[in-house]
């Protein structure tokens, strides 16, 4: 693990240069990127933001730097991704937990001289939704019937994010303990949780067994008015769950407008009021709110409680299906501009579903390399 003053970031080895599609929001990202701007600038100002970011580089094997001595990348093309420019034929020398120089023919020794070969040199990719205790296409009880999938599944997931290059992920429904598991192995990227936040025994807690869900979905919000009365809602508040994620460690709040799918329809969702409190509460505490927002209804809901970003596009419109974007639709998405909302379309979990009803999916060359 290398970091500056700002931050951390990891060096790794892979053989290509593919990624899948990934949208960051601009307030997950590291904040010296914030304070870089898309303006015309010198190169040697590009390079530097390799300071406050993760960095992987392409090659022939999976590495970590968390080497003694100083590590020399000789030969590497150095791509700046916020300004889109990329300096050829350069040397990095690190040190320790920290990037010393950036330069052509640097005039330096190290304990170990890696050849990049002409090979690409570029800050890591984030990919700010995940749900790293699950596994794609599975429910619970799947899993639990295959135990072994799962053991094997659990094992490659971490690698098959560093082989497409992320190197930071962010759980979005997730505690202390599953997140230190993860980052607690070997090879993996660095993993952050946000703290869920849904209305008790709606989405997504309708889907779990009542078992577990209020275990693994320790966050849930009570309205003033409930009949959990076996409850304690005073721990169950925005300003107690609130507090209570961001001392165990989440770097945001998500919280949830849906009504149902598959089976499970006419599911409650939050009232307005509970909704504003929370983003109040969480941003008194430094914290930004994501909704779960999928419909024209959610995204409204999202605008009138002042929530920070959107989790999913605007898959579901109001009333009959609709073959163009209509007016109260329009709207709705130049408010969202507007007020600078964040957005993220999360395009793969569509591709997902489509892949659910591929029977070829598997037999794909491309996953040969990824599957347990």
């Amino acid at each position: 693990m290398l970091a500056s003053a700002e931050g951390s970031f990891q060096i790794f080895y892979r053989p290509e240069t593919r990624f899948g599609s990934i949208w960051v929001l601009p307030w997950l990202i590291i904040r010296p990127l914030e304070q870089q701007t898309m303006a015309k600038r010198t190169m040697k100002k590009a390079i530097w933001v390799l300071w406050s970011v993760c960095i992987s580089v392409f090659s022939s094997t999976v590495f970590s730097a968390q080497v003694e001595g100083d590590v020399l990348i000789r030969n590497v093309n150095v791509v700046a991704t916020q300004t889109l420019t990329i300096a050829p034929n350069m040397d990095v020398l690190i040190r320790g937990e920290r990037i010393l120089k950036i330069g052509h023919k640097l005039e330096a020794t190290a304990k170990k001289t890696l050849d990049g070969d002409k090979r690409y040199l570029m800050p890591g990719l984030i990919d700010s939704h995940t749900h790293l205790s699950g596994i794609p296409g599975m429910t619970f009880q799947q899993m639990q019937k295959n135990v072994e999938v799962v053991k094997q599944a659990m094992r490659q997931i971490p690698r098959s994010y560093l082989y497409h290059g992320f190197t930071t992920v962010v759980d979005l429904h997730s505690d202390t303990e599953l997140i230190g598991r993860w980052n607690a192995q070997e090879t993996r990227p660095e993993a952050h949780f946000c703290g869920a936040a849904p209305i008790i025994d709606g989405y997504p807690m309708s889907f779990m067994p009542k078992s577990i869900r209020y275990r693994f979905t320790p966050y849930f919000l009570l309205e003033q008015e409930s009949d959990y009365k076996n409850i304690d809602a005073s721990a169950h508040t925005p300003k107690a769950v609130v507090t209570r994620m961001r001392e165990r460690g989440a770097v945001c709040v998500k919280t949830h407008h849906e009504t149902g799918f598959s089976g499970k329809e006419n599911l409650p969702v939050p009232s307005e009021q509970l909704i504003q409190s929370l983003v109040s509460e969480a941003h008194e505490q430094g914290l930004k709110v994501v909704l779960h927002a999928n419909s024209q209804a959610a995204q409204k809901f999202g605008l009138q409680t002042s929530v920070d970003a959107f989790v999913h596009g605007m898959w579901h419109w109001s009333g009959e299906q609709q073959e163009k974007i209509t007016d109260s639709i329009q709207a709705l998405v130049k408010e969202s501009v507007a007020n600078k909302f964040s957005l993220q379309p999360t395009f793969q979990v569509l591709y997902g579903e489509r892949d659910l009803h591929n029977p070829d999916y598997l037999s794909q060359a491309e996953l040969a390399k990824v599957l347990p």
